[in-house]
């Protein structure tokens, strides 16, 4: 989804056609009309973020990025071990390298561990119930308990094939030793919906039963239908996009996945 933005517009594009001095053969009353927005036709290129169909791939893309910023950040896919950076070359747009961005997550004010322990399974159960209760009609209707939610503490799978559930919670567990409660708070709620997320996509047993080696090409679904179709479900999206790249990094970086998350800067 990286947009290239040195088209030029679909106006523009239509408009220069003819240089309007009778040199291409046409009289100025018969130059091509420049086409309205309203009419549709020959635009097959849609966009899967809201309703709105271009003429031209660039167009498409030129729109995704000025109108959907906050997806470009998301998802480039990338297969096998990264290469090695070379110091201080490859930076965001804040000058930090993306390795040392995420190994300082967890050091910025909100996120910062406290001096408060708290149990990891209780935080979980306590954290669901609010959510079930609260979002049971929309998401979790063949649920019949919060108690049997199967994310919460899953067994260890057998074999060398992790599940999906499994990863998620182990993430978890890296998280509740780096972070206060608070933010944990956040976070399993945004694990939560991750995974129902997924799971509604690919099946309804799909984490439970599936690896996670497919969840950073899922980042931009997750946000762009799942998440906005619900308002966020009450999430700062900012915070949301931040906690998505860390932890698809985090599974990237433990093996649960073989795809690495690559930030794209617009």
């Amino acid at each position: 989804m990286q947009g290239q933005s040195q088209g030029i517009s679909e106006e523009n594009q239509n408009s220069n056609e003819y240089n309007g001095n009778g040199e291409d053969g046409f009289d100025q009353k018969e130059r091509k009309k420049r086409r309205s927005k309203n009419d549709l036709d020959g635009r097959s290129f849609k966009c899967k973020h809201c309703e709105k169909t271009y003429l031209s791939e660039i167009a498409l893309n030129n729109h995704v990025k000025n109108k959907h910023s906050h997806l470009v950040e998301i998802v480039s896919r990338g297969r096998g071990r990264p290469r090695k950076l070379n110091q201080g070359n490859e930076n965001l747009s804040n000058g930090t390298s993306n390795d040392f961005r995420f190994k300082v997550f967890f050091e910025s004010g909100f996120r910062i561990k406290s001096e408060t322990e708290f149990n990891l399974i209780e935080a979980a159960k306590e954290n669901f119930d609010n959510i079930f209760n609260k979002y049971k009609e929309k998401l979790f209707k063949d649920l019949e308990s919060p108690s049997s939610y199967p994310l919460i503490n899953p067994p260890q799978p057998e074999g060398t094939n992790t599940t999906c559930d499994f990863a998620l919670w182990k993430y978890l567990e890296f998280c509740k030793e780096k972070t206060n409660r608070e933010y944990f708070d956040f976070l399993f709620k945004f694990i939560v919906l991750f995974r129902e997320c997924i799971n509604q996509k690919k099946g309804a047993r799909y984490t439970i039963e599936q690896t996670a080696d497919p969840i950073p090409d899922m980042c931009n679904d997750f946000v762009a239908e799942f998440m906005e179709a619900h308002d966020y479900f009450g999430l700062d999206v900012q915070e949301l996009i931040e906690a998505i790249q860390h932890c698809c990094n985090w599974l990237w970086e433990n093996h649960y996945t073989s795809s690495r998350l690559t930030l794209v800067n617009s």
